[in-house]
């Protein structure tokens, strides 16, 4: 650090003299090192003096500074090992030249940006800046970003841009709902879109996530494997779809199969408790004995949003024991949401399931009774309220066609078809 100038020249007279050309070069060295603001050898942050008295960190004034006033010239001087000689008013200006008080909003020394990216760890960055700060805003340039002719900004594209209603109608055509075999890849248009930007990210998973079809128990395992994992996944299934389930996959034996537990109870109940937002389940005669009294009675109880149901050829006798136990054992509600109910074959069910399940479907219209034991007085009990648009009584041997005729032609839930 430098010291006032009558202590500069006792030092001088007390030391050897040197050459005339030694001094010289000796001069020149100092001088370059004074008159040069962007080199590491500048001057050093340790010349400010702090303040005795007061906070820590509280700077008062600087070694450059004093020596501009001429009143400071016997000030007692820092010494830190570095004789500097002094500069006179009219050189170059040092960068710690007067008072420096970041304002209010200031970010700190990491939080000032550099050529529009944030500060590195270190604080040699701060060369790069020019003496400048952040809230100055001028001598900061920002480098404007070259944009390639007919290229859009990522995340501006004029598809990206359509409302996420019409942008999911698009994406939803795309959306395999019938898979081509059990095993091979599916949706892999859907996969590729979730790769493009955040917004079709975004898009993409609604489609992907809100119809899922299970065609054997691998997938099904893998699915409860996700939505488990993230349940705001869960919450976009709308319809669950078993109907193309296989139960033979992969070259499994049935031991093999019985063994890996995939499909059970026990985890087609978890499954339903992560899709609260459930509105369609579909179901077939391979996974009936996996429809357990619990599964059925969430199936009808539990899951406000529930609108179709198909059990199509559900006929095993553990499916018959479970679906009548929950009949006459749970506490049903008066009204149930159900507006679509597919019993298909569902051979094994007793006339008495269709006379306590059909008086609490309120806002029936699709009803398939096909080959089962329906009888008239359960579909005179249908409520005046349901409006039937689709009506399937095939093979139904405990109703005469007289008595079909007169369901058609005097119940008002049937002027709707």
């Amino acid at each position: 650090m430098a010291i006032p100038t009558h202590t500069h020249h006792r030092a001088r007279k007390a030391a050897p003299h040197p050459t005339p050309l030694a001094i010289q070069d000796k001069n020149n060295i100092m001088q370059k090192n004074v008159l040069t603001t962007d080199r590491v050898d500048r001057t050093s942050f340790s010349s400010i003096k702090e303040s005795d008295s007061g906070v820590a960190q509280s700077f008062t004034t600087s070694k450059t500074s004093s020596y501009l006033r001429a009143e400071n010239a016997d000030e007692e001087a820092i010494a830190d090992g570095m004789v500097t000689p002094p500069v006179a008013a009219g050189l170059n200006p040092s960068p710690l030249q007067g008072m420096v008080c970041p304002c209010d909003g200031f970010k700190g020394w990491k939080a000032i940006t550099i050529r529009g990216k944030v500060a590195s760890k270190s604080f040699g960055d701060l060369r790069t800046l020019r003496n400048g700060f952040d809230w100055d805003g001028v001598g900061v340039k920002q480098e404007k970003v070259k944009r390639e002719k007919g290229r859009c900004e990522a995340g501006k594209s004029p598809l990206e841009a359509l409302p996420m209603e019409l942008l999911g109608s698009i994406i939803d055509q795309l959306a395999t709902d019938i898979p081509p075999n059990g095993f091979t890849a599916r949706n892999i248009d859907l996969m590729s879109l979730l790769l493009t930007s955040h917004g079709m990210h975004a898009a993409t998973l609604a489609t992907l996530y809100k119809n899922i079809t299970i065609p054997h128990s691998r997938i099904f395992a893998k699915f409860l494997a996700h939505i488990s994992s993230h349940p705001a996944l869960g919450t976009i299934v709308r319809r669950l779809d078993f109907s193309h389930f296989n139960p033979t996959g992969a070259g499994l034996t049935r031991r093999e199969r019985d063994n890996t537990l995939n499909l059970i109870p026990k985890t087609l109940l978890k499954c339903l408790s992560l899709t609260p937002n459930l509105r369609e389940f579909l179901a077939q005669e391979h996974i009936d004995d996996d429809l357990s009294a619990e599964v059925i009675k969430t199936l009808l109880c539990d899951l406000p949003q529930m609108k179709a149901l198909d059990f199509c050829a559900c006929s095993s006798a553990s499916f018959q024991t479970s679906f009548t136990s929950v009949l006459e054992n749970a506490q049903l509600p008066t009204a149930l949401p159900i507006t679509r109910l597919s019993l298909h074959e569902c051979t094994s069910l007793p006339s008495s399931t269709f006379t306590t399940l059909l008086p609490r479907l309120p806002r029936l219209t699709h009803l398939d009774a096909a080959h089962t034991r329906i009888t008239a007085a359960a579909l005179s009990s249908i409520p005046h309220t349901a409006q039937l648009t689709h009506l399937n009584l095939s093979k139904c041997a405990h109703l005469s066609g007289s008595e079909v005729v007169d369901f058609l032609f005097t119940h008002p839930a049937a002027k709707t078809l």
